[in-house]
């Protein structure tokens, strides 16, 4: 039925699409059988979850709202969580085969078995797709189509006019997913300079006409960086209010981690192994003058660097350097490899402050993750942190497998080498394991769905704007407050005294009141000095100047529903839960509506 060549692209494509989603399913069932069936990595999967329930809606136009409105009309309810969950992982598992096919297609068979494999294990893609769902996930597949659809619309492409249409038109449905599209469509504006250039050299360019214009990509790559800095968000803010009711303002004042730049130590959580590939990936990339890669890269870069969320385009830059690399692999690759991982260990070790600021850092610190080695193994005393110890074995392996780089295969030894990278798949998955923490728990889904039977429908509950989509999706209660409204009047309740915060609440006509510790919590208090110190997110809104003192925090509404609920006059516990493991505390109250005189 298929020829020998077809058979190789159908058997490969299906063992890498196979191989993410054991990954991506394998670390779900871990997450589920650590946290509870109802527990979640990132808060906005609940949102995806209404969406499949159809408590919220999305433009038909959204391949999202297809994707995920269609199990909920024909799975029942107590599996659809998981199955949204698990179409998270499906459709990331489909980007790898895409990836795959994509660069098999423009840069030869090594390249997209490379790739598809880079995808596959690259922890940013895990992350995003554990426990979770997230537009970018459905954004990610749609840029890479287009990818290959405008690498086919080119002057060196087959079929132009049709693969022209086809970028169009996924071009213009990627918009309607986010953003992320658009910056997919810069990269390829910037990208076609090149064949512009080629043509009107009437030759192939120069070595210096190479350098010229990697320079002036990096040169143009820098002027976006400095233009966007400060109006991206300003630009984009009123089209997220209009198109999808979303307030980045107030995201953007509170400091939402995606709308932040990139952070230091970004390229180790989202790349680890893979930083080893980038710098025989760039050279790579420049010998074979692939300028769209590189260009690929410095743009995503330069977005990125202005906001974090901006960093999935740069994931697929790292996978096609990574690629690249792994197609072109020698002796020199090995070594030049090993040379940089010795280097990034070097750094992390005795200049750590240097390595963060050129994006080399580890997140955690080498030198203290090696102390936790040293103590669990030579130490007498206390046993080491159980978790850092875990991490520091992980980064040990990672080191490894830098420094053995000149082992690796190079030429058609592809069954070799994807032998030797499937060693890497324990260590990327561990590593997304170790660092992903919960969002919400189990307890707190008990505890939505226990008063949503004892609530009326359509009762006001006041909860943190987080919690929003959470309780708007399982209940039929309604959050006053929520990631797209986020009203940081009323996150300053929680500062509040009892009668004013009651008094402004029961004015809004809410009846239940939510508290958690997930999201504050007293550290430590100096009596005698009236001073305190504690754990807190801008959750609950960033606390006010004048609360110093602790006896001033200790009237808080805040503090006595956490440590003091028997002292409220104004509000009445109906419900409360601590998780013996993690010890989160979870309370609900009902408000008391005044007495009538």
């Amino acid at each position: 039925m298929f020829g020998s060549g077809q058979k190789r692209y159908v058997w490969a494509g299906a063992g890498i699409f196979l191989g993410a989603l054991l990954i991506r399913a394998a670390a779900d069932l871990i997450f589920f059988a650590r946290h509870g069936w109802f527990s979640s990595h990132l808060i906005e999967v609940w949102f995806y979850y209404g969406v499949a329930r159809g408590v919220f809606s999305l433009s038909p136009l959204d391949p999202t709202f297809l994707l995920l409105r269609l199990p909920g009309l024909i799975l029942p309810e107590a599996i659809l969580y998981q199955a949204t969950v698990f179409a998270a992982a499906l459709v990331s598992a489909l980007t790898a085969y895409l990836i795959y096919g994509w660069l098999r297609r423009c840069r030869g068979e090594a390249a997209g078995i490379f790739g598809g494999l880079a995808f596959a294990l690259l922890p940013a893609p895990i992350t995003l797709c554990l426990v979770n769902f997230s537009h970018d996930l459905v954004a990610i597949p749609l840029i890479v189509l287009f990818f290959r659809s405008a690498s086919a619309a080119g002057p060196e492409g087959e079929g132009r006019g049709r693969a022209l249409a086809a970028a169009l038109i996924i071009f213009l449905l990627g918009l309607m997913v986010g953003p992320l599209m658009a910056g997919a469509g810069l990269a390829v504006i910037l990208y076609s300079l090149w064949p512009f250039l080629k043509r009107l050299l009437g030759r192939p360019p120069s070595p210096w006409w190479s350098v010229a214009f990697l320079l002036g990509l990096i040169g143009l790559s820098s002027g976006l960086y400095l233009l966007i800095k400060p109006n991206l968000l300003n630009w984009i803010a009123p089209l997220a209010l209009r198109f999808r009711g979303i307030d980045l303002s107030a995201q953007m004042l509170i400091q939402v981690g995606d709308l932040q730049p990139l952070p230091p130590e970004a390229f180790w959580n989202r790349y680890t192994l893979f930083v080893f590939l980038l710098p025989w990936g760039f050279r790579t990339a420049f010998r074979r003058r692939d300028f769209f890669a590189l260009t690929l890269f410095l743009v995503s870069l330069a977005l990125a660097l202005v906001v974090n969320r901006a960093a999935r385009l740069l994931d697929i830059s790292v996978v096609l350097l990574a690629a690249l690399a792994l197609a072109g692999w020698k002796r020199p690759a090995g070594l030049v490899t090993a040379a940089w991982a010795l280097l990034l260990l070097l750094g992390n070790l005795f200049l750590p402050a240097a390595a963060r600021a050129v994006y080399a850092g580890i997140p955690l610190g080498l030198r203290g993750l090696m102390g936790e080695v040293w103590s669990g193994v030579f130490s007498a005393g206390p046993g080491p942190d159980p978790v850092r110890l875990r991490i520091a074995l992980i980064f040990i392996g990672y080191f490894i497998l830098g420094l053995a780089a000149p082992l690796f295969p190079g030429g058609k030894k592809l069954r070799t080498a994807a032998v030797i990278l499937s060693l890497a798949a324990f260590l990327q998955a561990a590593w997304v394991l170790e660092v992903a923490g919960t969002s919400s728990e189990e307890m707190e889904y008990r505890a939505y769905r226990w008063l949503d039977e004892k609530a009326p429908p359509g009762e006001k509950i006041f909860a943190a704007w987080n919690q929003g989509y959470f309780i708007g999706s399982v209940t039929d209660l309604t959050p006053i407050t929520n990631p797209e409204q986020i009203d940081l009047s009323l996150s300053r309740l929680y500062w509040e005294e009892e009668d004013y915060a009651v008094r402004e609440l029961l004015r809004r006509k809410v009846a239940y009141v939510h508290v958690s510790s997930r999201y504050f919590g007293i550290t430590g208090v100096n009596q005698e000095a009236d001073t305190f110190g504690m754990r807190g997110s801008t959750i609950i809104g960033p606390r006010p100047d004048h609360i110093r003192r602790f006896s001033r925090m200790r009237r808080t509404l805040l503090f006595r529903m956490l440590y003091e609920p028997e002292s409220l006059n104004r509000l009445e516990p109906i419900y409360e839960n601590i998780d013996p493991r993690t010890r989160l505390l979870v309370r609900i109250f009902q408000l008391v509506p005044p007495r009538e005189p």
